[in-house]
């Protein structure tokens, strides 16, 4: 029995004709829709940890972050500690609002016209 076994566990490397047998054999009948699922999470995982290690996406979020300190720059003014994004948003909102003096139905009517 383990001869058999060791003679299907070759370790010599594919041919070109082995290569094509493999690559255009279909395994999805082989597996269940649980295992292929598996796999796409595992495919996705390995692509995510090798795609955020890769010197393209670092350079990227090197800019992102470059470009978000420099709007929260202008967004904020000089005075950082004015709280977070929401929280001025919220606040401009709220001033807004107030300085209006038609009231909250003329809040109403101007969000219609958006």
């Amino acid at each position: 029995m383990e001869a058999q076994a060791q003679g299907l566990l070759e370790t010599e490397p594919l041919q070109g004709r082995d290569e094509d047998t493999v690559a255009s054999a279909d395994f999805s009948s082989m597996l269940s829709e649980e295992e292929r699922e598996e796999l796409k999470a595992e495919l996705v995982q390995l692509f995510f940890c090798y795609f955020r290690n890769s010197p393209t996406f670092k350079s990227f979020e090197e800019r992102v972050e470059t470009t978000v300190t420099s709007l929260k720059t202008k967004v904020g003014g000089a005075n950082h500690g004015g709280g977070s994004f929401e929280e001025v948003l919220s606040s401009t909102a709220h001033a807004s609002a107030q300085s209006s003096g038609g009231g909250p139905r003329r809040a109403e009517e101007e969000e219609l016209q958006c």
